[in-house]
């Protein structure tokens, strides 16, 4: 693969990862984080790492689960923070924020 296929493929794979949700991403962390802990005590065991080296590794996976779940919390409460400026414009303007609609008279 040339460099500039090899480009390619990276903006290919980058577009495919910008679909992935963040909700998504966390759980699959979450999945790996639990993995790594179930694997890597046997991978000590064995002599093939440190446990110093394996509790760097694991540190590395939260830490980059904390940076999802921050983002994700940074998102939703900015999006729910629009949502009830959205519904406040709509409200001070007379219309429903749910029908956009202006409120129906009652009849007596």
């Amino acid at each position: 693969m040339s460099l500039l296929d090899s480009f390619g493929y990276v903006r290919s794979e980058c577009r495919i990862l910008e679909s992935v949700g963040y909700e998504r991403k966390i759980k699959a962390l979450v999945r790996e984080v639990e993995r790594r802990r179930r694997v890597y005590p046997a991978i000590v065991e064995s002599g093939k790492a440190s446990q110093a080296d394996v509790d760097e590794e694991i540190a590395a996976m939260e830490a980059i689960l904390s940076d999802y779940w921050d983002k994700l919390l940074t998102i939703q409460i900015g999006g729910a923070a629009q949502e009830l400026e959205r519904r406040r414009r709509c409200l001070d303007a007379g219309i429903d924020p749910l029908t956009f609609q202006e409120p129906q008279e009652k009849a007596a």
